[in-house]
């Protein structure tokens, strides 16, 4: 509304002005705006037509857990996180539409403590406790997931990683037959750490 009036403003004070700028101006500028809204209506289109082509045939909604895996666990080379007293997983996991429409975010901040599990899990990947359900109704259809991991050690010291960040489909959700649940592997391989503190 204030583009609008201020654009009639513009108008106005040119008509009184120079008459003959004020048509040039108004012949640009509808110009401009039908080529804008020409381009934004083929955007649209072509996204729309692009969805409608990769429509599931019908919803899927699987109930979805994080399975974290420290492919590297080196932070550097006297520091290890499976030597960790207590580490912390933070993010958030965004569902996107096909057409770019953000439905909802979840958070989740496990924490786990590293120097009292077994080498083979931590490494091999284990899962966070929170399940999460999504809604898929097309192929295109992502969940985005954003993490970081913070850590811990005898002394007072305290890293965290740089945030990383990931797109999953709903063909990359995986099914843990064992444990009879779907999931998602968040392959934490090595991250960029800073020490936050000393203390």
């Amino acid at each position: 509304m204030t583009i609008v009036s201020d654009l009639i403003t513009f108008f106005i004070n040119c008509e009184k002005s120079d008459p003959m700028k004020t048509n040039l101006s108004f012949k640009t500028i509808l110009f401009v705006l039908i080529a804008v809204s020409i381009m934004a209506c083929d955007i649209f289109t072509e996204k729309n037509t692009e969805c409608e082509e990769t429509k599931m045939p019908s919803r899927q909604t699987p109930t979805v857990y994080l399975k974290l895996l420290l492919r590297n666990d080196t932070i550097s080379d006297s520091l290890f996180v499976h030597y960790a007293t207590k580490a912390t997983f933070s993010g958030t996991i965004t569902k996107v539409y096909c057409d770019g429409t953000v439905s909802s975010t979840f958070e989740y901040n496990p924490t786990f403590y590293p120097v009292d599990m077994d080498y083979i899990p931590l490494h091999s990947g284990f899962y966070l406790s929170q399940p999460y359900e999504f809604n898929f109704d097309n192929d295109k259809d992502y969940l985005l997931v954003m993490a970081r991991l913070k850590v811990w050690f005898p002394g007072g010291m305290i890293y965290e990683s740089e945030e990383a960040s990931r797109k999953y489909y709903y063909k990359d959700i995986l099914n843990d037959v064992l444990e009879n649940k779907k999931f998602l592997f968040i392959p934490f391989g090595k991250p960029v750490y800073f020490q936050v503190s000393s203390k």
